[in-house]
């Protein structure tokens, strides 16, 4: 097995041997992910072909694997952007803003979330699929719609106002500060503008003009203004 993505929750073997087969290893605190990705028309098991429990787990109960063949490629999308000079194209963005916009509001249903994205973190499937395998920790939805934040994160242009406007720890976010999050990493993998740190509605408008009156432009316009996903 070849290692092609790791970080402290998952990690992404290729098979040397047999062709288009991949594992993922998680903590089991992550599941929720995992079964979200068993909702996509993917070929995935919880055993490898051949019937066998996967060495990869090392006996330790908080560690699962499974198993994904007939996959052509995974790759991550810091990978994909380095590849195509740092800019995706507009059905890229598409299928980014789609796939990455469902398993939030997958988690949410589950009344769980994550505050805010990074390119570090996300895979693409067969170039078309993209998963949030998040470095950070999944966060109980309070019954008001809020998030507990309980450290600091480094700040990114990725980063809400509201997460930005922290002063102090512990402290409370709105659980849908991802959309805001989802919506400057669409904007920076279009444009390739990294000038997006606490930017006004304004700011985006002109950057996206290339766009204007499509889904795209309208789905990210809503993310910003409103922190409201909706792809029409």
């Amino acid at each position: 097995m070849n290692q092609i993505f790791n970080n402290r929750n998952f990690n992404i073997y290729k098979d040397l041997k047999e062709k288009n087969f991949f594992s993922i290893k998680y903590d089991n605190k992550y599941e929720l992910i995992i079964n979200y990705l068993k909702t996509k028309n993917y070929d995935i098991s919880d055993k490898k072909n051949d019937g066998d429990e996967s060495d990869e787990n090392d006996d330790n109960q908080d560690i699962s694997s499974i198993f994904l063949s007939n996959i052509n490629n995974i790759q991550t999308l810091k990978q994909k952007l380095e590849n195509n000079m740092y800019m995706l194209s507009y059905n890229d963005i598409e299928k980014l803003l789609l796939s990455l916009g469902n398993q939030l509001t997958y988690l949410e249903r589950n009344n769980y979330t994550f505050p805010f994205f990074d390119i570090e973190n996300i895979i693409i499937i067969n170039d078309n699929f993209y998963l949030y395998l998040a470095d950070i920790d999944l966060l109980k939805i309070k019954n008001n719609n809020n998030i507990e934040i309980l450290f600091p994160y480094k700040k990114t242009i990725f980063f809400s106002p509201n997460l930005l406007s922290l002063t102090e720890i512990p402290s409370y976010v709105p659980s849908n500060s991802w959309i805001y999050s989802l919506g400057v990493l669409a904007t920076f993998c279009l444009t390739n503008n990294s000038d997006l740190f606490n930017k006004d509605i304004s700011h985006f408008e002109n950057l996206l003009q290339n766009i204007q009156n499509t889904k795209v432009y309208y789905c990210i316009i809503r993310c910003i203004r409103e922190n409201d996903f909706l792809f029409i």
